[in-house]
């Protein structure tokens, strides 16, 4: 069920096509998206200007309008330690089973 302030036309019909199970994906301009996601997905760019949208407050917002079975985050490298945005995401998602994976999967 969609609930909550999101209010992208693309966005909200993106979310409600998404079945249990449908992953979201939420990433910055330095994720290379157009090769590293699969042949059905589908796009959504909100290209905020610079500095004025980060990826905890989006996930912040998608939190509030759709439940989450489960989150997936890029393990940082280690001299990126302790990462404020990681540290933000994992405050969001408390509760939400969480895995990280390498850069490489």
């Amino acid at each position: 069920m969609i609930s909550g302030t999101i209010t992208h036309p693309q966005i909200l019909a993106e979310l409600a096509r998404a079945d249990h199970g449908s992953v979201v994906l939420v990433c910055d301009v330095h994720y290379a998206a157009a090769t590293c996601v699969g042949p059905n997905s589908r796009a959504v760019y909100l290209k905020p200007p610079a500095g004025t949208l980060t990826v905890p407050e989006v996930n912040s917002v998608l939190l509030q309008t759709i439940s989450l079975e489960h989150v997936t985050q890029m393990q940082p490298v280690s001299d990126a330690f302790p990462s404020v945005v990681q540290g933000e995401i994992a405050r969001l998602a408390a509760g939400i089973p969480r895995t990280r994976v390498s850069r490489e999967e």
